[in-house]
């Protein structure tokens, strides 16, 4: 709409408005604020700067709620939320290195450390020297190795001076670690995590120590 129809347009509604009140609505309107009186077409050039100055506004209310919707809120945590927020980052951080022997054996479950206790007291001899390392529990005799243990998440992993081959432990389900340097002088592996295999490594470390 051109200035002067806008302009016709509002002097009319004045007009009848003023009839119907009594009064002349001059200076009544919202856009009456932005009048310059000077001007050619006053209402008509007051009335846009108006609807311009809404229309600016209407613009800046939806940035702000677009920027404020695509924001993430702000977490407001108690004391037992950031203490489990704490638990997990700590998890994290384990989880990014290697655990040393001993803080996998203090980690581990009642049940794995009862088996670890069996089975140390099981090599418990005069001849045995024990020795703890980043990554597992050596034992030797006379500064040769007969054993390893290693923690796993529901036993141990022992690993014997044994031959992985030989035919008498053919019957008791093992691995040959003999290809890993490590474990070239105790290539038999065996997993312990039940009454039966706590007994069949207490019948290895028996051989050992004849």
């Amino acid at each position: 709409m051109i200035r002067t129809e806008l302009q016709s347009k509002l002097d009319i509604e004045k007009w009848l408005e003023s009839e119907t009140k009594g009064r002349d609505m001059c200076g009544e309107y919202d856009y009456c604020a932005y009048c310059e009186n000077e001007k050619e077409f006053p209402c008509a050039s007051a009335y846009l700067r108006l609807e311009s100055i809404k229309s600016r506004k209407a613009d800046i209310r939806n940035s702000a709620k677009t920027i404020r919707e695509k924001s993430e809120p702000v977490k407001i945590l108690d004391k037992e939320q950031k203490s489990s927020e704490e638990n997990v980052t700590m998890k994290i951080k384990a989880k990014s290195r290697s655990l040393t022997f001993e803080e996998k054996l203090a980690a581990a479950d009642d049940s794995v450390k009862a088996i670890y206790n069996e089975i140390i007291s099981a090599l418990e001899d005069k001849r045995v020297k024990d020795r703890i390392t980043k990554t597992c529990h050596n034992f030797t005799i006379k500064r040769q190795p007969i054993a390893k243990i290693k923690i796993m998440k529901r036993g141990l992993q022992i690993y014997f001076a044994l031959d992985p081959n030989d035919e008498a432990y053919a019957k008791i389900p093992h691995k040959d670690a003999g290809d890993k340097k490590t474990y070239a002088k105790t290539p038999f592996v065996l997993k312990v995590s039940s009454q039966l295999s706590i007994k069949r490594a207490k019948k290895l470390i028996s051989d050992i120590l004849k």
